[in-house]
Order: C-alpha cells, then structure tokens, then sequence
C-alpha cells in the first residue's frame, strides 16, 4: 500500500540495509523508479530497462530515456535486474540506448520526407537489433519519435492520435508477443503499420 509521495529520490532502510528509490521518469512510464542498493552495487529497474528484448517508451521521449539511462549508469550498479529479460550490467544499456538511437535517427529521417509515423514504421530496419525479443514494438517507438517532433510540429499525426473517426477495439492477435513481454494489446493501427516488413511474427522466447 502506498504511503509516501516523493518527487527525485526517497531513502528507506530495510532492516539496516539503505535502499534508494529515484525516479528517472517519463520513459517507459510516467512515473518510472529505479530501487537502488548501494551496499549489494545493486539495481531493480522495473520497465526502464529492456535486456535482449526490444523497449518501449510509453510515456517518456526518446531524449528523456536517454537521460533515465544516463541516471542509471551513473549509480555505478554491478548487477541490474531489469523489468524485462536475465540480469545484466551496464553493457545492457549502452544497448538499450544505441537501440533509442537507431531508431530515432531512422525515424527521423522518415520524417523530414514528410512521411508519417505509420509510414516510417513501416520503412525503419531494425539493423543490429533485428534478433532481439518483441520486435513489434518498434512501430511504438517510432510514435515515440514522432511525440518528440510533436512537439514542434502539432499537426503530424501520430500512430494513435486521437481523431473523431472512433477507433477498432484493441485486440490481441497472434502476431504478437505473449502476455509476459506486451505490457497492454497493440492497436490494429500499429500492427499495420509493422505487416510486411518480416518482423511481425517473431515471437518472445
């Protein structure tokens, strides 16, 4: 149960041991937290990092992921436990971020042609990143690119921007990855914005 409000960073001991909670939010979500333990050179980052699985950013910019990562590596963390796949190291989010950066870039450059982001979904590669888990959700992060753009650009349309056309009911189809690795169904929108370009079945391990 919820009992105490923080906005940067809140210290609990737990049985002696000191426990640091850090928001590093908007990025996944609005209100990301890592857990960090200094005296085990631990880290529990929840949804913030994604190790050999493709991440997401619900909520947050690519440039504001950039900056939870950079928070992260900071802390100095021996072990991380990440919100998705095996516990990892730093090395994890250098890849994290190189992945962010790719499809940034790629994205982008979609969109200075003037395409849109279901357009720029449809043409981005995957490149080096292309064996990774959930590959699917690379059509989000393009939306994600396209919040940023947004944002001095208004009348872009993102992938699932609200219209007065009512939109299909989500759904789960098989195309996409089990419950364990999709934190919510992906709108129809999305998955046709990703058929055709090869990536669409590969299923999480």
């Amino acid at each position: 149960m919820l009992t105490t409000l923080f906005d940067d960073r809140h210290v609990v001991d737990l049985d002696g041991t000191e426990v640091h909670l850090i928001h590093v939010g908007p990025a996944h979500r609005v209100a990301d937290v890592v857990v960090h333990v200094p005296s085990e050179v631990t880290l529990f980052t929840g949804h913030v990092v994604f190790h050999e699985c493709t991440p997401m950013g619900w909520a947050g910019s690519h440039g504001q992921f950039f900056g939870a990562i950079e928070t992260i590596i900071d802390l100095l963390p021996s072990a991380i436990a990440p919100g998705h796949g095996p516990v990892c190291g730093v090395e994890a989010l250098q890849a994290e971020k190189a992945h962010f950066q790719h499809v940034h870039d790629e994205s982008r450059a979609c969109f200075n042609e003037g395409l849109t982001a279901q357009d720029a979904a449809k043409r981005s590669q995957l490149g080096d990143f292309g064996e990774w888990k959930a590959p699917v959700r690379l059509a989000l992060n393009v939306e994600c690119a396209d919040r940023e753009s947004a944002m001095s650009r208004r009348t872009r349309p993102g992938i699932y921007r609200r219209s007065s056309t009512p939109s299909t009911t989500w759904r789960r189809p098989e195309v996409l990855p089990s419950s364990t690795e999709c934190a919510r169904p992906v709108p129809p929108l999305i998955l046709r914005a990703f058929a055709g370009t090869g990536n669409e079945r590969r299923r999480e391990g």
